[in-house]
């Protein structure tokens, strides 16, 4: 049999990751020294004539539509707007501008310089009336770090007075606009080395490059270029710890941490590359791991290749779950740019993952350099292609993430599974530790609810919430409801009640892990994350290659009154009976056994006016917002999954403690019952015989005390681990 053995960490690479705050680096004193340099930029122009002429006349036809005669908008006063409501933008033109400058040298011509001034002068004009007006520019950093490249790159052509004119008011933007600063600006977003890094102290070291040593506004530039080396050190130094040998950046969410945090780190690796010549690549080896991240997360999708599907957890909008594998190829091909020397291998896998990726332009890049500094041509080998599409791996444990992504096969008609557990940040978390979510042909077992505008309820008091996710709920009575971002309905008495979930974003611990070829299992215990309501919570998880899932839940109540509530997510409205659920999406169809509690109260929620029920209140989305989703999905010919419906599985009796176990199957629309699942006990454990395929499968669960069980498979029997299991390298056969 072939072995294979890729991005396996070395010594010298776990001896690297963390490393301490590079030295201050010395910046070359010539423009251009953004992006790009006088000595780099021969290439450049020499790869726009060939492997790059495709970006070179789509760029140039972009900026002959642009108008000669700019003018910016909306820098007045803002009116008031919640914190966690997005503000209107100004209309500026700092991405235009940096598109003119680039046409500029690509071409010489003129005109292009010229109108590269007028967009400068509309958008630093606009950043400094808006800034005066307490109006936010826009809660990205990306059009003023295009304005500020665009005056590096254009440098050489200006006068002193132009130079002083445009550098000046944009530096002192940049500081105006700091946290720091106090300015009392709503949606002014500031960030640390956690978060996406893409608000206002993202652009100090761009600030303090474009204007360092040039007499103009030097000591403010050089504490700009210091601050902002150090603040993406630290964020360069947090990306390579929270992935470990895994893989993954700050964020679980792809929408996110897919789309716009990669600019972060890879924009200030080229910049560091042009203005001090060196590859920081080196020190922030495990950020290479990203790309199999991706692979994990990614659900293949026949109907809809040119998208990345993934479950749909956390800050996701829910609208589609997917994200366009165009600014995907992008990416991909900026870790292979710069990791292709740290790791070969990496690079052989993050190419053939790229092989995946049906979109292969920039054309969702919001910086427009960015084409032109990236080989896009390294070579795809077959036998990786083959070796990533037909891996016999089915699980991997995502410890920085806090998640755990499982698969029959990465193949269009697989089974999928997410299970969340054991984070150890909050960005973009919910109160869902313990969930788990499944696709087979679509969304199955779904997370629900919307940030949607952001100018409802729904994502404070539903969405973020535990009753939102596929957990279990223990309802105190008058709990306040823990705190998530979000307007509250906070003259609603009602509305600010817990409705039974967890009021910590993270705590959980998983306790055990194994994946092998028959199944994949794990055990995490959220005590904890629910507060002192709370004596016990405990789920362990199996996943039965290809198609079935067991879940058993260990619920303790401080109080035997407070009631306990199992939960289980479908976009279409289930059909259930004699302790059977049946749920339909597209040509998917999940079953659910509910075996324990005896006698167990099955409840379906949901429909016209209780699509996002809590607390005996609805939490609609934003009207407009709904309409755009429900054309997307007319569009795309599925979706929203911003679920409507959910099962309630309730105990028939008060009692301190309960047990939950439930088995679901997950198949297509031509099957008209699930697994055969018997429930079985003994005087210490639950357990479950599942019979499918000439097979017989048994798990028990200790009912009481260790969290632990035994499985037993066609007559052989083992423990099952009590131990989180440790895996090394990323694809192997």
């Amino acid at each position: 049999m072939r072995s294979f053995r890729i991005f396996l960490l070395s010594a010298a690479f776990v001896v690297a990751a963390g490393t301490a705050l590079m030295a201050q680096p010395k910046i070359r004193p010539d423009h251009p020294r953004i992006f790009f340099n006088a000595d780099s930029w021969k290439g450049i122009a020499a790869r726009a004539e060939g492997p790059t002429a495709k970006y070179k006349q789509a760029l140039l036809e972009a900026v002959d539509k642009l108008p000669d005669n700019p003018v910016a908008s909306n820098t007045g006063p803002l009116a008031y707007t919640h914190p966690d409501v997005p503000a209107s933008s100004v209309v500026e033109f700092g991405k235009e501008s940096a598109m003119c400058a680039l046409a500029w040298r690509l071409t010489g011509e003129q005109k292009y310089l010229e109108k590269t001034k007028k967009m400068l002068r509309a958008s630093v004009d606009a950043y400094t009336e808006a800034t005066n007006n307490l109006h936010p520019v826009n809660w990205y950093s990306h059009s003023r770090i295009n304005a500020l490249c665009a005056y590096d790159w254009i440098y050489e052509a200006l006068t002193d007075d132009e130079r002083r004119s445009y550098i000046v008011p944009l530096v002192t933007h940049v500081e105006m606009v700091q946290p720091e600063t106090g300015l009392t600006m709503p949606r002014n977003s500031g960030g640390d080395k956690t978060t996406g890094f893409y608000g206002m102290r993202n652009m100090l070291w761009y600030s303090g490059l474009a204007a360092y040593g040039d007499g103009f506004c030097d000591p403010l530039a050089a504490r700009h270029l210091k601050r902002g080396y150090e603040l993406l050190c630290e964020m360069m130094d947090y990306r390579n710890t929270t992935p470990g040998d895994d893989g993954g950046i700050s964020s679980a969410v792809p929408g996110y941490s897919l789309v716009n945090y990669p600019y972060a780190h890879f924009n200030f690796m080229f910049s560091m590359e042009s203005a001090t010549g060196e590859n920081i690549a080196w020190r922030y080896p495990n950020m290479r791991l990203t790309p199999n991240w991706i692979w994990w997360l990614w659900i293949r999708d026949a109907d809809m290749p040119e998208h990345l599907r993934f479950d749909g957890w956390g800050d996701a909008n829910h609208n589609n779950n997917y994200v366009s594998n165009a600014m995907l190829w992008g990416h991909l091909n900026e870790y292979i740019h710069f990791f292709k020397d740290v790791d070969p291998e990496c690079a052989k896998l993050t190419a053939a993952l790229r092989h995946f990726a049906v979109k292969k332009d920039f054309s969702s890049f919001v910086y427009p350099i960015l084409p032109f500094l990236v080989e896009t041509d390294y070579p795809e080998d077959p036998k990786y292609v083959d070796l990533i599409e037909n891996s016999p791996l089915k699980a991997r444990h995502f410890e920085g993430l806090g998640v755990f992504h499982m698969r029959s096969a990465w193949k269009p008609d697989a089974t999928y599974c997410t299970f969340t557990a054991g984070s150890s940040f909050t960005q973009h978390k919910h109160f869902d530790e313990n969930n788990f979510t499944i696709y087979k042909y679509d969304h199955l077992a779904l997370d629900t609810g919307c940030r949607a505008a952001q100018t409802d309820y729904n994502l404070a008091h539903y969405y973020s919430q535990s009753v939102a996710h596929n957990v279990v709920l223990i309802h105190k009575p008058g709990e306040p409801l823990p705190n998530h971002w979000g307007i509250k309905m906070t003259d609603n008495p009602q509305a600010m009640v817990n409705d039974g979930g967890m009021v910590k974003l993270t705590g959980a611990k998983v306790k055990a892990f194994e994946t092998g070829k028959d199944f994949t299992y794990i055990a995490s215990d959220a005590t904890s994350c629910y507060g002192d309501k709370c004596t016990e919570a405990v789920r362990q998880f199996v996943f039965v290659y290809p198609d079935y899932f067991i879940v058993y839940d260990r619920v303790g109540a401080a109080d035997a009154s407070y009631a306990k509530e199992w939960l289980l997510h479908t976009k279409e409205q289930p059909k259930v009976g004699r302790g059977v659920m049946r749920a339909d999406s597209q040509n998917g169809r999940l079953f659910c056994q509910t075996l324990l509690p005896k006698n167990a109260k099955q409840e379906v929620i949901g429909g016209p006016g209780k699509e996002y029920w809590s607390n005996g209140m609805n939490f609609p989305l934003n009207e407009d917002v709904w309409a755009r989703y429900l054309r997307g999905a007319e569009n795309d010919g599925r979706g929203p999954y911003t679920g409507a419906w959910r099962m309630s599985v309730k105990p028939s009796k008060e009692s301190k403690d309960d047990r939950f176990l439930n088995v679901l199957t997950a198949t297509d629309v031509k099957h008209s019952a699930p697994v055969n699942a018997t429930y079985v006990k003994d005087a210490t454990r639950d357990g479950v015989v599942l019979s499918f395929g000439g097979k017989k499968m048994t798990f028990w669960f200790n009912r009481d005390g260790e969290i632990g069980g035994e499985v037993v498979i066609n007559g052989t029997r083992r423990p099952l681990t009590d131990e989180v299991l440790k895996q090394s390298g990323v694809i192997f056969e």
